[in-house]
């Protein structure tokens, strides 16, 4: 199935306009080519909103993984377990690469 979304992995950056303290937005979901995805408005969970976004391509891709597995044998299955944790630390913020 083609993918109809911006290819990930995407990040987390603030806004390099105005030292990531913009009025409006401080924070931008970016794709690796450097394209933006979206802007992140000001709000008291606006960083961890901006992380769960990012994440969105890492999540997909461990779920299509995960749901493939099943498919095959246990090594597969173990190898879709890590990526989904992985995702899932993406999802959370608690690491940052894609």
């Amino acid at each position: 199935m083609k993918s109809k979304h911006t290819k990930g992995p995407w990040n987390v950056e603030p806004c390099p306009e105005h030292g990531g303290k913009h009025p409006l937005h401080d924070h931008r979901i970016v794709s690796s080519p450097g394209g933006w995805v979206c802007v992140m408005r000001d709000q008291q969970a606006q960083e961890a909103d901006a992380n769960l976004i990012a994440a969105a391509p890492a999540l997909l891709e461990a779920l299509q993984a995960f749901v493939d597995s099943f498919d095959k044998d246990l090594s597969a299955l173990a190898v879709a377990k890590l990526r989904a944790e992985h995702a899932i630390r993406l999802a959370t913020g608690e690491v940052t690469d894609g």
